[in-house]
């Protein structure tokens, strides 16, 4: 694995109950390695003269940048604490010496211990399958604990316009996969009778959002189960975001459930919700 000397920052999770997670009391301290695109290129390094060495070099700097991309995505929400970790110069230099994962990830892993990171993030791009991979390695048990990864269509090499759309999948995977990730409602815009038609959600350009992105609306209820209190979560109601306004908030159209949605929300219920498709 490849290990940049800048470790920007993110949030991870797993292995613990995906809600509790992100409801936590403390902020998630999280960090996310430079995006590795060793392997990148290994497939077309004849082919790369002229215009296609130029539309070569074009994706690896666009796919350079998914890391900061990913930081973005976070640094805004309360819930996380993004570790700047540009301190760490030497896993360069490591990374060239030592080639083996095991190796990088427990040296990494050591240095996480070190700044208090619960969770590191590792963007890479995967030659195997032409994907863009996220691992997400857990501090305390320096095992990887979720992965997230999005393949190109064609099966040799990736073209420079669908990076963007690589970038939201992978996001959105890790959104719902890894981290369980939340949004709140903040009013209802548009209403006719009881029936929501429109709401401003918590939610931007920050999480990767376009206008074509598709959101669920959820509620939690707690339930006895033979003596055990569970947490059941119920989807009510479904969208699409009309317009993303800036890097936190969005207004979101609804496509379904708009009695129940403003019933929840005319009772002071907590409505959440999760990005089901960028």
């Amino acid at each position: 694995m490849y290990f940049s000397s800048v470790l920007t920052g993110l949030a991870l999770c797993l292995l613990l109950p995906l809600a509790s997670l992100a409801q936590e009391a403390e902020p998630i301290r999280i960090a996310v390695t430079n995006t590795d695109i060793s392997e990148y290129g290994y497939r077309d390094k004849k082919q790369r003269s002229g215009l296609l060495r130029e539309a070569f070099n074009r994706t690896a700097e666009r796919l350079q940048t998914f890391g900061s991309v990913i930081v973005r995505s976070f640094a805004t929400d309360d819930r996380y604490l993004v570790i700047d970790r540009s301190s760490i110069t030497e896993l360069d230099a490591e990374r060239e010496r030592q080639r083996s994962i095991d190796y990088i990830d427990g040296y990494t892993v050591d240095q996480g211990r070190l700044e208090g990171v619960s969770y590191i993030l590792q963007p890479a791009y995967k030659v195997i399958d032409n994907s863009l991979n996220v691992r997400v390695l857990d501090v305390a048990t320096n095992q990887v604990t979720c992965e997230a990864s999005a393949r190109a269509k064609d099966p040799k090499r990736i073209q420079t316009e669908e990076v963007q759309q690589l970038f939201s999948t992978v996001i959105a995977e890790l959104n719902q996969k890894c981290f369980a990730r939340t949004f709140p409602v903040v009013r209802i815009t548009d209403r006719k009778k009881d029936k929501v038609r429109e709401v401003l959600t918590a939610m931007g350009r920050a999480a990767n959002l376009t206008e074509e992105s598709e959101v669920g609306f959820f509620t939690t209820e707690q339930l006895e189960v033979d003596g055990r209190t569970m947490q059941r979560e119920n989807r009510i109601a479904s969208g699409k975001v009309e317009k993303v306004e800036d890097d936190n908030f969005s207004l979101v159209r609804i496509s379904d459930g708009h009695a129940v949605l403003g019933t929840a929300i005319d009772a002071g219920t907590r409505v959440y919700v999760k990005i089901e498709k960028l």
